[in-house]
């Protein structure tokens, strides 16, 4: 079976052939730091020390948002050519998605354009194989979108229980002094349910805190039901600001904050947030 594990000075890379009480692979060892380092190669035999750990396939990142990726975490490691296998359905038909490793020890599954942001998510992994052919999980559903609708866009009175689904860790979505604040932690994102609203055009008044970044590290985008979506230019600033969206007619329409890709994995630091004032459709 080809498989392949990275560590810090250590590599496995090639095909496991199976050997009584183990497997023999290739296998690379490097000694050293930095520019005074030595790489060792070699076929070695791999004996375990006892049963190896059950194969599991869990969620990192409950309460997702249509724009964020979706964080698997292993218990062993995978067979990377199954990974492929990997299906996204919502509301019962398939949503097409990317699949990739993470740091070789996570998985993230992608959105190509937006999940649907009314519908829970469901990921089919039947097809997922660790490196031993075990199979890790059969499926996996997120957390429900949200239950109630936001009717005041002015965002004067705290928004109504269950409007809103917000990523865990230091993630949060609150209103003060007529201001919606979006924080998000890593391998998060917010969802907030706008509403059914007419008008061809959106303006939201917002305003980007950059944390530590100096630059913004957000997504944001007012999302329809059908997945399709505008994104909202950013730029750093203590200032509210307009910025004028194009949007479908009519319909249900979802605001989504993200992290971008790029920065999921920096080192964990402020990220900042994003302030609205109002959202007006016109």
């Amino acid at each position: 079976m080809a498989a392949t594990l990275q560590a810090y000075g250590f590599s496995i890379d090639g095909v496991l052939e199976p050997a009584p009480g183990g497997v023999i692979a290739d296998v690379g060892v490097e000694t050293g730091f930095n520019d005074v380092s030595e790489f060792y190669q070699g076929r070695m035999e791999l004996c375990g020390a006892g049963e190896p750990p059950a194969p599991a396939l869990t969620v990192d990142t409950q309460r997702w948002s249509p724009l964020a990726q979706i964080r698997l975490v292993p218990t062993t490691p995978l067979d990377p050519g199954t990974l492929a296998t990997i299906r996204a359905t919502a509301g019962g038909a398939d949503t097409a998605v990317r699949v990739e490793f993470e740091g070789m020890d996570h998985v993230l599954v992608s959105p190509v354009t937006a999940f649907p942001p009314d519908q829970q998510v469901t990921l089919d992994l039947t097809g997922v194989r660790d490196v031993l052919g075990r199979t890790p999980g059969t499926a996996v559903t997120l957390d429900a979108p949200p239950s109630a609708e936001v009717v005041d866009l002015t965002f004067s009175n705290p928004l109504p229980a269950g409007s809103a689904v917000v990523g865990l860790g230091a993630s949060s979505v609150l209103v003060a002094s007529g201001l919606l604040e979006v924080r998000l932690d890593y391998w998060s994102g917010a969802t907030i349910a706008l509403g059914t609203r007419v008008g061809t055009s959106a303006v939201v008044r917002h305003k980007v805190d950059c944390g530590n970044f100096g630059v913004p590290v957000q997504r944001v985008a007012i999302v329809a039901a059908d997945g399709s979506f505008v994104e909202l230019p950013l730029t750093c600033g203590a200032d509210l600001v307009d910025a004028r969206l194009t949007v479908p007619a009519s319909g249900r329409r979802w605001l989504v904050v993200a992290l971008q890709q790029h920065w999921f994995g920096a080192p964990r630091a402020n990220p900042g947030k994003i302030t609205i004032d109002e959202i007006r459709f016109e």
